[in-house]
């Protein structure tokens, strides 16, 4: 009995190794097949390279187009053809794009991109949502706007992306009020897509949605407001101080503000009970206080917070008309040490 058990067990083990030897062989078919196939695509992609690079130089150069517009493009070699030409497409401006988008349309392009999406396919909509922004493609419009709403942040934010290429006026109007409701959406993001479309057509509609929002919004669309510049033109921090108890959008507001006229708000501002709003006070003196606002100032750099007295001694030695032997005066007349460290540091910092 021992040696029939010894000998079903050999048995066995000579199956499982004859079964792991197969599976090896198996996995390396696999790996050999797949290795071959990169390296046929990637030949297969350079030669497109190589095939389409005199075709999109003399186009962009000089407007004229070679044979190859009238030869088929194979459904396998599409994405390669779209990304040489997107790659470009992202390095040039003016004439040259104009001239790249239209034997881009002679080629049928817009037609196998409308295809692509609306497939559900995230790859394959990816490729068309950038080809289409590439070739202004205002046709594909309505279909483009309706994967803003998608739940895949990249392919609502290339979407965002791609309406302000074909139309950013009309993109604006249609994308702000998306922001609101798009929580997912990184800021960085939404800012590099905003000011793509440029200032001058972003600042005014943001301007107004951010004066009408709900106070919970301001601070966060007013930080957006900053990064785009838009306070320079069109500058509304002065009136939502006017109406705003909140001291978060308060906060902000001092921090981005570039209207001289926000100064009686900076002086009210800097005794408040919270130690970010005076600190931004602090900031919003030293950029357009003179003279009285040197005292208020002073009086700052004895805050019990260092973050205020920092800022209120950087304050100081930002204003033009004080240099480093007016600070070194002011500060031998403050008898608080933590206010005397304070502006040594500034000094030494300003030297």
């Amino acid at each position: 009995m021992f040696d029939t058990n010894i000998s079903e067990i050999t048995g066995f083990a000579i199956q499982a190794g004859k079964l792991a030897f197969g599976l090896v062989i198996l996995l390396t078919i696999q790996v050999c097949i797949y290795r071959v196939k990169l390296i046929f695509l990637n030949k297969r992609k350079h030669y497109l390279k190589l095939k389409w690079r005199p075709f999109i130089s003399n186009t962009i150069c000089s407007g004229e187009t070679l044979d190859i517009v009238n030869t088929h493009i194979h459904k396998r070699d599409f994405y390669y053809v779209l990304e040489e030409i997107n790659y470009v497409f992202s390095a040039i401006r003016g004439k040259e794009s104009d001239r790249l988008r239209e034997a881009c349309l002679a080629l049928g392009f817009h037609d196998r991109l409308f295809k692509l999406l609306r497939s559900n396919n995230i790859r394959k909509k990816l490729y068309a949502l950038i080809s289409l922004g590439n070739i202004h493609a205002h046709q594909s419009w309505d279909e483009i706007e309706n994967n803003l709403y998608h739940k895949q942040i990249i392919i609502s934010l290339t979407a965002a992306r791609s309406l302000v290429q074909i139309d950013a006026e009309k993109a604006i109007t249609t994308i702000l009020p998306i922001v609101l409701t798009r929580d997912d959406w990184p800021w960085a993001n939404v800012a590099h897509i905003l000011k793509m479309a440029g200032p001058d057509r972003v600042c005014k509609p943001l301007s107004e949605m951010i004066q009408t929002m709900p106070v919970s919004m301001q601070a966060t669309f007013l930080r957006l407001f900053e990064i785009i510049r838009c306070e320079e033109l069109s500058p509304i921090t002065k009136l939502i101080l006017d109406d705003t108890t909140d001291d978060k959008v308060a906060s902000v507001c001092l921090h981005i503000t570039q209207d001289p006229g926000i100064l009686p708000q900076a002086r009210k501002y800097a005794n408040h009970e919270r130690w970010h709003v005076r600190m931004h006070a602090a900031t919003a003196l030293g950029r357009f206080g003179g003279e009285p606002e040197i005292e208020i100032l002073t009086l700052l750099l004895k805050d019990r917070e260092w973050w205020v007295r920092y800022r209120s001694a950087q304050a100081l030695a930002s204003m033009p008309f004080l240099n480093i032997q007016n600070l070194e005066v002011i500060r031998d007349s403050i008898n608080d040490k933590f206010a005397k460290d304070i502006l040594n540091q500034v000094i030494t910092e300003k030297r």
